[in-house]
């Protein structure tokens, strides 16, 4: 029943979309992700943090979740649904094998499989590391019940540090579980205690489990170690400037009463809740201190007669403590999805607490069964409609807003979304809210800059971004932008320092992949502009090693190497292109160039036909299958009419080339019509030497003497016209 009703609950995100906060960075446009899973890719996971963490197991996941499913995000999404599903199914045998009791280890199983604080761990794709740590933390759990009751070996206490450490490689904030295990040796394994009518653990059996898990620990400190430096260099921690010490123990304390509120009444669940900073109370900070030091104390005093009453306050207490905010990471005061693993120590308080409260009155039993169904079938019925908030982008953030009103966050994300969906007024109305609401934050002047840039108003995205960097000169994706508009306005010179200081600010926050790919194809496009191909080559070049899989970098890289001749090259990346869903009239006619270089003429034809069904009348290419059609050695290709008219039509609209003249006569020939041919030759053949071109004026006159002998002009190498 655990596990039906759970994927079923979760079973509508298959309808669901990505999200734009996180899901397009980590997930849907992340190239170590859509890549699929590969040895480089799971190398590049353990070496390289993934934006503001370090979570290499969860990565390799998504890799997976790529290669078995494809980009759609249901794939993703279902996945997530059935590792929580695992996890629960998990928990549940844990908690039976380690307490014996059936029932209190469901209502604990149930109530973290379908409470709706949850949700948020299992509909968003890019908490993934929540999902799979979570499966990992309960596997743990089991994993330790099998060694701890015995026959303690060797093998099973590796299974129990591997399961640890691929919970901590899924998701640091797992760096207490080695204090969950010793909170479990207290109660419900018995292993501190001789005598269990003592409060205190005895001193030596303490000891040596404190012995037991220093592997545990050892690896723990390892990953919350890498974990700060990675949070650090790449900006995710907020300053003691920008939130003293004092407000991050404020806003903690009222976030342990907070979530202990939340977890017994789940209403008014927010994807963000904005740190209050300076509007805190200290009254209000000091009394929930109080109260907290309270409970931990009346649970220290029942530890002997109830301990699970203390394990499971302390669980909930300790767990919480790395996301508690002491150190700050991002501008929120809390997190629903930070509650998925602490929660567990307070059901754990109350599926054993109640019971007791209660007694073994005649009626207890089932007022208790009744009770306890209640609350699980009101938790499920809770989630299933917090799961639909989580559809797309904008009903996630039109809930935000009407949750948490002054959220400039979930206003900027909101305009974000409506921008995404070319809604273009509905963006506008939401970043300048957002402005409104806090007009030193950079994120909604980068907000409008997006959608100037995207409605071509390139002057007024300057003018945003450029009012951005004036409150952050340090938003790299605002220079980025800014440099993105100025080449739009034909401001290359300028576009340059910005994409080059971009690339310096990703390289320093650990970002530049691959986000440092944008600023090289930029830098590509402004040396392109002073016919510096080398560079162009170059750029290109780096931003696909940053983002492999840009199809549009592809064909660029791909169209000037072949005006280089660099022929092998340039169909890799055509082809490559073409692999990534890249269709245009200019990546078919490249690839045609190359075709007709190589002499594969049938693949030529057929590459020009489809650019011309793309932009039909286009001259350059007309002109190419014209000559093809024309003059081609392999006579079942010619098709002297259709080159005829595709050369008139060429020439019309060139006024009067000489090449395209040159064609044109070549079409006139093959079709027998060798006076016009002559007429069009022999001008050709002026025009050409009046420019000072005198090779083509010479190898013009050579196929006009072909032409006055009524021989048609037929090519016998592999290149053009």
């Amino acid at each position: 029943m655990l596990a039906v009703v759970t994927f079923a609950l979760y079973g509508q995100v298959r309808g669901h979309d990505f999200l734009i906060y996180d899901d397009l960075a980590l997930v849907a446009e992340n190239p170590d992700v859509v890549g699929g899973a590969s040895l480089e890719g799971a190398l590049r996971a353990f070496a390289a943090p993934s934006f503001d963490n370090w979570h290499p197991l969860t990565t390799i996941s998504l890799q997976l979740s790529a290669s078995l499913f494809g980009p759609e995000p249901a794939g993703y999404l279902l996945s997530n649904a059935l590792l929580h599903t695992l996890a629960a199914v998990v928990l549940f045998f844990a908690l039976a094998r380690m307490t014996g009791s059936v029932w209190a280890s469901g209502f604990v199983a149930a109530v973290f499989a379908w409470h709706p604080m949850h949700v948020e761990s299992v509909a968003w794709a890019s908490e993934r590391k929540d999902a799979l740590s979570g499966f990992f933390f309960a596997l743990t759990l089991y994993a330790y019940a099998r060694y701890a009751q015995g026959p303690r070996s060797l093998g099973r206490y590796l299974a129990v540090l591997l399961c640890v450490a691929a919970g901590l490689l899924s998701k640091p904030m797992l760096v207490t579980l080695p204090l969950v295990l010793l909170l479990l040796d207290y109660w419900p394994l018995g292993r501190l205690r001789r005598d269990p009518a003592l409060r205190m653990p005895d001193a030596g059996l303490l000891g040596r489990a404190v012995v037991e898990k220093l592997p545990l620990l050892a690896i723990a400190a390892a990953v919350a170690v890498v974990t700060l430096v990675v949070q650090r260099s790449t900006g995710a921690t907020v300053s003691a400037e920008l939130i003293p010490f004092g407000q991050r123990v404020m806003n903690a304390l009222d976030s342990y009463v907070v979530y202990v509120a939340k977890s017994f009444w789940p209403s008014g669940l927010s994807p963000f809740y904005p740190h209050p900073q300076a509007d805190q109370s200290a009254w209000w900070a000091a009394a929930s201190g109080a109260a907290l030091a309270a409970t931990t104390a009346g649970a220290a005093w029942l530890a002997a007669a109830r301990p699970y009453l203390l394990v499971g306050w302390l669980w909930y207490l300790g767990m919480l403590v790395p996301v508690i905010g002491l150190v700050q990471v991002g501008n929120q005061a809390r997190a629903d999805r930070y509650m998925y693993l602490p929660m567990i120590g307070l059901s754990i308080a109350v599926a054993w607490g109640v019971p007791a409260l209660l007694g073994r009155r005649r009626w207890s039993r089932a007022a208790l069964a009744a009770g306890a169904s209640a609350a699980v079938a009101a938790l499920a019925l809770c989630a299933w409609f917090q799961v639909g908030y989580w559809a797309n982008s904008i009903a996630v953030f039109e809930r935000a807003t009407a949750l948490v009103p002054h959220s400039f966050i979930a206003q900027n994300a909101l305009g974000q979304a409506f921008l995404r969906e070319d809604r273009f007024d509905e963006a506008e109305a939401a970043f300048e809210r957002a402005v409104r609401t806090n007009a030193r934050s950079a994120e909604p002047r980068v907000g409008l800059g997006d959608l100037r840039l995207e409605q071509e108003r390139f002057e007024d995205a300057i003018d945003e971004f450029r009012r951005a960097l004036g409150l952050d000169p340090d938003h790299a994706h605002a220079r980025t932008h800014l440099g993105l508009a100025l080449l739009g306005a034909g401001r290359f010179r300028e576009a340059r320092p910005e994409f080059e200081r971009a690339l310096e600010l990703y390289a320093k926050s650990g970002l530049l992949r691959p986000r440092g790919a944008v600023c090289h194809f930029g830098l590509a496009r402004v040396f392109a502009e002073r016919d510096q191909s080398s560079d162009v080559i170059a750029h290109y070049e780096q931003g696909l090693a940053l983002d492999p899989g840009n199809g549009a970098a592809h064909l660029e890289l791909g169209l000037v190497l072949v005006d280089r001749g660099r022929g092998r090259e340039a169909r890799a990346h055509l082809e490559r292109a073409v692999a990534l869903g890249q269709t245009s009239p200019d990546l078919h006619a490249g690839l045609g160039v190359l075709s007709e270089r190589e002499g594969r003429f049938p693949e030529a034809i057929r590459s020009y036909g489809m650019a011309l069904q793309l932009r039909p009348g286009w001259p350059s290419t007309s002109n190419n299958l014209a000559w093809i059609l024309a003059t081609c050695e392999e006579q079942r290709l010619r098709r002297p009419e259709q080159a005829v008219a595709l050369a008139e039509e060429a020439a019309s609209q060139t006024g009067r080339e000489p090449a395209v003249l040159d064609t044109l006569a070549a079409a006139y020939a093959s079709a027998g019509r060798f006076d016009d041919a002559v007429r069009a030759a022999s001008e050709a053949a002026a025009l050409a030497a009046a420019r000072g071109d005198e090779a083509l004026s010479a190898t013009i006159r050579e196929r006009l003497a072909l032409y006055r002998a009524d021989q048609p002009y037929v090519q016998t190498s592999a290149v053009g016209s």
